[in-house]
């Protein structure tokens, strides 16, 4: 049975590490981990996926850079927007945490760039500053070659690895570890601007917990990553998270469609599970406060001690606390919607339409 101390610490150093920039491969910062932490060997079960070490990554970001690490982002998309706009004739790809969306402090652009004749894109790089070149491996599909990369400083360290003009159509990937790589092509990445940074052009950003209606940038934000969290097939056969929380939604809508605080709250009641998968109600609330009622909250706080109370494992103390409350009621409904929502193949709407409608509410209301 695998150490899951010792994997969460290993996440977490694996994290820091890459956070603070003195790693750039998940590989190899837990590998440096473990030669930190641990003297002797360790069991493969006992390092940690890539998942884990992407979900402490997350929560390092929102706990050191609060609503900061949007304005981050938006940063380094239009910067990259700019740098790849420079390299269009060589039909340049963004790769890494901007490309994903791996929210950090990230100062660095890393692109690929298709062309034979790799001095030129170190030319067109001179505008930006001074150019260093370096060689390294870079992995198309099964094929891994030595390639130059040119490095030109500025507000964002740009990096821009040059491959054949053949690997246009291959799935580029991680030379360490095989992982196909995120990348977005000019067109995508433009299109993920308008669609997520609408203010791109404005001359300032207003602060999310300020503009009523950016709080559904942040529920968006926090719902992307549930995709990529699988959870136990016995009690979740339906699949990973998000899947799961748009079907607690559609269950909740069926129940209550104009009550927005409830629909929020079986909306985004597993949004921790992304951020810490051992505490994820109070890492999901702390990412929520300031963006969701009292009421909602309340309800996400509350959803598991509310699926005890079904189950009759609930002690009375935390029984008449629970049913003090106005909205005792509807946090049962809460916890219904909850389990009913795992089916395989059931009815889910995709986060946008889920998203409108609630922001659809909030209209009716005034906001």
């Amino acid at each position: 049975m695998p150490n899951e101390k010792l994997r969460r610490r290993l996440a977490y150093d694996a994290a820091r590490l890459i956070y603070l920039r003195q790693e750039t491969d998940f590989y190899r910062a837990t590998l440096r981990a473990a030669r930190k932490a641990v003297r002797g060997w360790l069991k493969p079960d006992e390092f940690p996926t890539e998942a884990e070490i992407r979900l402490q990554l997350q929560k390092l970001s929102w706990l050191t850079e609060s609503d900061a690490r949007f304005d981050n982002l938006r940063q380094a998309r239009l910067a990259a927007r700019e740098v790849m706009d420079g390299l269009r004739e060589f039909e340049p790809r963004l790769a890494g945490a901007v490309a994903s969306g791996d929210v950090r402090n990230v100062r660095e652009l890393r692109l690929y760039a298709f062309t034979e004749t790799p001095e030129q894109v170190g030319e067109r790089l001179q505008r930006w500053g001074s150019v260093a070149r370096e060689d390294r491996d870079v992995r198309g599909g099964t094929e891994t070659l030595r390639r130059p990369v040119f490095v030109a400083p500025g507000e964002f360290l740009i990096r821009v690895a040059c491959v054949p003009r053949d690997w246009s159509r291959r799935r580029l990937r991680f030379h360490s570890t095989g992982a196909a790589a995120p990348q977005l092509s000019l067109r995508q990445l433009e299109t993920l601007i308008r669609e997520r940074h609408s203010d791109a052009d404005a001359e300032s950003r207003p602060h999310p917990s300020r503009q009523g209606e950016d709080r559904f940038e942040v529920y968006r934000m926090l719902l992307a990553p549930l995709a990529g969290v699988e959870q136990r097939r016995r009690s979740h056969p339906e699949g990973d998270a998000l899947y799961h929380s748009l079907q607690v939604f559609e269950l909740a809508r069926n129940e209550l469609p104009w009550d927005e605080e409830f629909l929020l709250a079986a909306l985004l009641h597993d949004v921790g599970k992304s951020l810490d998968p051992f505490e994820p109600v109070a890492a999901g609330l702390a990412a929520l406060e300031g963006h969701i009622t009292e009421r909602t909250a309340w309800l996400i706080a509350n959803h598991a001690d509310a699926h005890r109370l079904l189950d009759g494992n609930l002690g009375q103390r935390a029984r008449r606390r629970l049913q003090g409350s106005e909205s005792y009621d509807e946090l049962l409904l809460l916890a219904r919607c909850d389990r009913q929502g795992r089916v395989p193949g059931g009815a889910a709407p995709e986060v946008d339409v889920a998203l409108e409608y609630v922001r659809e509410i909030a209209r009716m209301c005034g906001e």
